[in-house]
């Protein structure tokens, strides 16, 4: 399943939640995982609303007694040990990592109130929770709104939209957990053509419509038969025949942390017959120009080429087993009826050198957990 995020008047995580709750996730469902999963009493409050006329959800979160939660880092190791909530672990790395850079100290060494409160955590865990309910493996939004101002739009919300398309408006409500959640789970722009199921509203009434906060989530899926999903990509290519070939694996592993969907080189015959490399990189319309600039600053071309191409995917989750050696990360991809999976291969390097033992033997390890896993229930 994939969701459309059309934020109509704002983004924040309880419009989120309130949007998904709309569209069929059950709160009961979200606080007993929250519970079971994560050790936190938290209590789901939601009611409906008319909102620029539309009945939407206006939905809340708080803790109970109890709750567990007193740093950031119980938060941390809370959304890394969730089984099967790499999501989760993803928004709240993500969001300790821009406040350990705003603030100058480790993300673990972070303040609840330096992350917006203990609501910021509830709701991006929520949201992460019943997106995993819905199975929802898929998310784009469009272009965020963005507000002027310090006391509306902080220096961590402005670190979160980095490399995101925005659009400014006079007012918009935003906080943390919304821009948090977006900006790490999803795609900027058009979504690949897609059945239509549901359509969930989160809302917010103000005093008057300029002061009301609406978010819409379409949700459904490509291919009913569940073949595989595209997207428009950009190509940006170049030849190099005078650099030391020792630059190249640096290189490509700077353009994947710049946010390239791939990076790869092939080796190529130049005019006059001299051998070159042609570097070639995957990525995303919104990501081209900091990858093109990374390209001429670390390289010696003169020049790239960019060109769009449409992909085909097939659906993909990436889930943790636990073994012998610790908790390894598994690829599932489903293609019709049938799924596949296939061990992080960093995951498996890292155990196998932590424990001292064969990789084969890390990797028998994955096989025999992954034996006892209900793929289908999972994607």
């Amino acid at each position: 399943m994939l969701a459309y995020c059309d934020h109509l008047s704002g983004l924040t995580g309880c419009l989120l939640l309130g949007a998904l709750i709309d569209a069929g996730a059950d709160r009961t469902v979200i606080e007993t995982g929250l519970s079971e999963h994560a050790g936190l009493d938290l209590t789901i409050t939601s009611h409906r609303h008319r909102v620029a006329e539309v009945d939407a959800v206006c939905a809340s979160i708080k803790g109970a007694g109890g709750s567990t939660l007193s740093t950031f880092k119980d938060a941390l190791t809370i959304g890394r040990a969730a089984p099967g909530q790499t999501r989760m672990a993803e928004v709240l790395g993500r969001l300790g990592e821009a406040g350990g850079q705003i603030y100058g100290v480790a993300p673990e060494e972070l303040t609840l109130d330096q992350v917006g409160g203990p609501e910021t955590v509830f709701e991006i865990m929520a949201v992460c929770t019943a997106l995993d309910h819905l199975h929802i493996t898929q998310l784009f939004h469009t272009t965020i709104p963005l507000t002027g101002g310090l006391a509306r739009t902080t220096p961590l919300m402005a670190a979160l939209l980095r490399n995101i398309r925005i659009h400014m408006v006079d007012q918009a409500p935003m906080d943390l957990a919304g821009t948090a959640l977006l900006t790490t789970l999803s795609s900027s722009g058009e979504a690949p053509a897609f059945t239509l199921h549901e359509i969930g509203y989160g809302g917010h009434p103000g005093e008057d419509t300029s002061s009301s906060a609406l978010l819409r989530l379409c949700i459904g899926e490509t291919d009913t038969n569940g073949s595989d999903d595209s997207d428009s990509i950009q190509v940006i290519e170049t030849q190099i025949d005078d650099m030391n070939p020792q630059y190249y694996g640096y290189l490509v592993d700077r353009l994947l942390d710049a946010g390239a969907l791939d990076a790869f080189l092939t080796p190529v015959i130049m005019k006059k017959g001299r051998p070159g490399t042609l570097l070639t990189v995957l990525a995303g319309r919104d990501h081209l120009k900091d990858i093109t600039a990374l390209i001429l600053r670390e390289t010696t071309t003169i020049g790239v080429r960019t060109y769009p191409a449409k992909r085909h995917i097939l659906p993909r989750r990436i889930v943790a087993v636990d073994t012998a050696y610790g908790a390894i990360r598994i690829k599932i991809v489903r293609h019709g009826d049938r799924r596949r999976y296939t061990p992080e291969f960093d995951d498996c390097v890292h155990a196998a050198q932590g424990a001292g033992v064969p990789l084969t033997d890390v990797y028998a390890a994955v096989h025999a957990a992954a034996e006892h896993i209900d793929l289908d229930s999972l994607l």
